[in-house]
């Protein structure tokens, strides 16, 4: 088993059943993502790269750590950077992004990247990657499609 694989997110992941995502366009409303996670149960997040606030919501959600923060729709290394130097517990991509993948596995971050077919799959278990986001997943069939990949 990969050492990334030993990370709380992957137990945390099965208990809650449940990622929410957030993309911040106003930092000020950080305060009240957390406290309505944490009220829930819900003790992560996965912040999203669609905005340019996205480095400094991590840092600031994981400066309390009080949620178990991760970055998503990371696309490229530099994003990638930005998400653990802000303190990033995880980081999800919405494709095999190798460099992603090399850097977070080198960090021993886990990743997630988004998977969509076979070869997909493979590419991220060559990796000794064993948890994927099947992305998008109404697109190429969803349960359906994901029991018969499994």
């Amino acid at each position: 088993m990969p050492a990334n694989m030993e990370h709380k997110i992957y137990e945390q992941l099965k208990q809650t059943k449940l990622l929410p995502l957030y993309t911040a366009t106003d930092l000020s409303y950080l305060a009240k993502v957390e406290e309505i996670l944490l009220e829930n149960n819900v003790p992560l997040i996965e912040v999203t790269f669609r905005s340019d606030l996205a480095g400094e919501a991590i840092k600031r959600l994981a400066k309390s750590g009080k949620l178990m923060v991760g970055a998503g729709t990371v696309r490229t290394l530099t994003e990638a950077k930005i998400a653990i130097e802000n303190g990033a517990q995880f980081v999800v991509s919405p494709a095999v992004v190798p460099e992603v993948i090399e850097y977070c596995l080198e960090q021993k971050i886990p990743v997630f990247p988004g998977t969509a077919t076979p070869r997909d799959i493979q590419t991220a278990t060559e990796y000794g990657i064993n948890v994927v986001k099947f992305f998008p997943a109404d697109i190429y069939g969803g349960l359906k499609a994901i029991n018969a990949l499994s």
